[in-house]
């Protein structure tokens, strides 16, 4: 399995984009540029059984991942987490996706390292998830610090379309996270958007 796209239906997969414009309520987020190559499971974003189901209030905080190689990433909930888990370790294909955590992703992102603890079934060099989709996974988890320049300038890149200081207290006040916001690499990158558009509506 090299891709999401090579999954069984019944996995049911979605594009993070899609999720937040059809599950949360928001005049905002659905301006976010998302990166089209992060995904999550029905059972990783379906928090609640509602017939239409608005997640605001319950959204599932992200931690295990599946890195494929094509470079899309997949984000899994706990219980999905423990039954792939030993079914990566019995697979011998050497082009499978590879099991891994954010933190750990962020770490080496910012070290400049391989991840640490990861469950690979891929032979060769294992490689560090791509900044847009390390940056939109930031992102969607209410994280307010982004700690290298490659990812602030991932984070201006996915909010540039968006009304930032909303998008920003909005987000992080649904995962609860309203007290890092002050001060922090988020807040900066929402205020150095909204005055850059400003001064182009002013010319």
């Amino acid at each position: 399995v090299a891709s999401v796209a090579e999954l069984p239906a019944q996995a049911g997969v979605w594009p993070l984009s899609d999720v937040v414009l059809s599950s949360i309520s928001s005049d905002y987020l659905g301006a976010i540029g998302w990166s089209k190559n992060v995904y999550c499971t029905a059972n990783f974003f379906l928090t609640v059984i509602q017939p239409r189901p608005v997640l605001n209030e319950y959204l599932r905080p992200l931690d295990a991942l599946l890195v494929f190689p094509s470079g899309q990433v997949l984000m899994l909930s706990e219980r999905e987490a423990d039954r792939v888990l030993p079914v990566l370790r019995n697979l011998t294909n050497s082009s499978g996706p590879r099991f891994t955590h954010l933190s750990y992703e962020m770490q080496a992102h910012e070290l400049n390292l391989v991840p640490k603890l990861q469950l690979t079934t891929s032979s060769g060099i294992l490689t560090k998830t791509d900044a847009s989709c390390l940056a939109s996974l930031l992102l969607f988890n209410g994280e307010t610090s982004y700690k290298t320049k490659t990812l602030v300038k991932e984070l201006h890149s996915a909010l540039s379309g968006a009304d930032g200081s909303e998008v920003s207290e909005e987000l992080i006040k649904m995962r609860g996270l309203l007290h890092l916001l002050e001060y922090s690499d988020l807040q900066q990158v929402c205020f150095e958007n909204d005055l850059k558009k400003s001064r182009k509506a002013m010319r």
